[in-house]
């Protein structure tokens, strides 16, 4: 514990069996009230304003044990992309799925990282086996920075519709945002989503440039550019908690 933190071991009950979670109890200046926020399976975040004593952040978080098992329980388990493609995880650049596979590359070789997309497959040459998640994270994000921009556009296009700026980032939570400026951010996970429901989320971020809500007037605007678009939905829930959890630092 030091004068501003301190980390607290909860123990989760459910059923007849029970797992523990580390719970980070954090003071801030800037807090007005306490905050507890799930951050992995395992850890959990509760911040107390800074007058707060610490008896009343772990009085509270023991109330809130109920709350945790259900979120924590339901929070993407974290795997490793080595083995989500080894087990036979895909990526889909465009209607394709391809499968995944590397080579390290010898440490007194001349030779750059790189990546060979294929008819089904994708091979990535990368810079060693002491950095390998690291290394298939960045050369995941490089392909979809080159194969997310153009979806978009002609999507954008096909519908008339038109964005100003793209970021794509790695979102802990959020496969994609629109802002009043018109600037939509990707998740670049979406490369792991079949490309049906990858395009989905494309044209969710892109119904935003009408629609800065989700009212019945955008989801019937969406349902003209993405039809089927609560089914989709639905599958974009289904497949996205494991996916989400690749690549992801507990």
């Amino acid at each position: 514990m030091s004068g501003s933190e301190m980390i607290e071991r909860v123990t989760l009950e459910s059923g007849s069996s029970s797992r523990s979670i580390d719970c980070v109890i954090q003071k801030s200046s800037r807090a007005r009230r306490m905050n507890l926020r799930v951050d992995s399976a395992t850890r959990a975040t509760l911040t107390l304003p800074k007058w707060s004593p610490w008896s009343e952040g772990l009085s509270f978080l023991a109330s809130q044990k109920s709350w945790l098992e259900r979120k924590t329980k339901k929070f993407p388990r974290i795997t490793k992309l080595s083995r989500y493609f080894s087990s036979g995880g895909l990526v889909w650049l465009d209607g394709t799925a391809r499968r995944v596979c590397w080579t390290a590359l010898s440490k007194n070789t001349s030779s750059k990282p790189g990546c060979e997309v294929a008819e089904d497959s994708i091979l990535f040459s990368l810079s060693g086996p002491d950095s390998l998640e690291r290394a298939l994270l960045d050369a995941c994000r490089l392909l979809a920075a080159e194969y997310l921009p153009p979806r978009l556009s002609a999507l954008a296009q096909s519908h008339g519709l038109s964005w100003n700026r793209l970021r794509l980032g790695n979102q802990k939570s959020r496969w994609g945002s629109c802002s009043a400026k018109g600037t939509i951010s990707l998740n670049w996970r979406l490369i792991l989503l079949p490309l049906e429901v990858g395009n989905y989320v494309l044209c969710h971020e892109l119904a935003h440039l009408r629609h800065m809500n989700h009212s019945p007037e955008f989801w019937n605007f969406l349902e003209g550019i993405a039809p089927g678009a609560k089914v989709l939905d639905r599958r974009l829930g289904e497949l996205g908690q494991g996916i989400m959890g690749l690549a992801r630092t507990p």
